[in-house]
């Protein structure tokens, strides 16, 4: 469980807003009227593809159920996410509440206690 209380912790400590590389851009970027692919697209080259905090911002997003573009997701795709796909134990709670991360990314999150760990994309495909 090295590393966790970072995690777990990210929807209310702040402190890695300061990190986030969209720091003072307009917010009309990141909760427009209606979130497009193209929109989240644009969003995404330039900012959340090199955020250093981005998986803390989507975590943060996931935990609180924030609308608009964070951590390089929209608000459909967080919710997406957030229905359970895969039933194994959580390293960090044991909680057997998982969700796979956006895309084709090697990551899972907990949705209970929103600690994100590396998988092995070819056995969770297998399974």
């Amino acid at each position: 469980m090295h590393g966790t209380d970072e995690t777990i912790y990210a929807s209310i400590k702040t402190d890695w807003h300061g990190d986030a590389l969209c720091g003072g851009a307009a917010d009309y970027l990141f909760f427009p009227a209606e979130e497009t692919e193209a929109r989240l697209t644009k969003v995404r080259s330039l900012f959340c593809d090199l955020c250093p905090v981005k998986a803390k911002c989507l975590n943060s997003a996931l935990i609180n159920q924030d609308t608009g573009f964070w951590g390089g997701t929209s608000t459909a795709t967080r919710r997406a996410m957030s229905r359970t796909r895969h039933r194994a134990k959580c390293p960090a709670c044991g909680s057997k509440s998982m969700i796979e991360t956006v895309g084709d990314t090697p990551y899972q999150v907990c949705i209970a206690c929103a600690v994100s760990w590396r998988i092995d994309l070819h056995t969770a495909e297998a399974a």
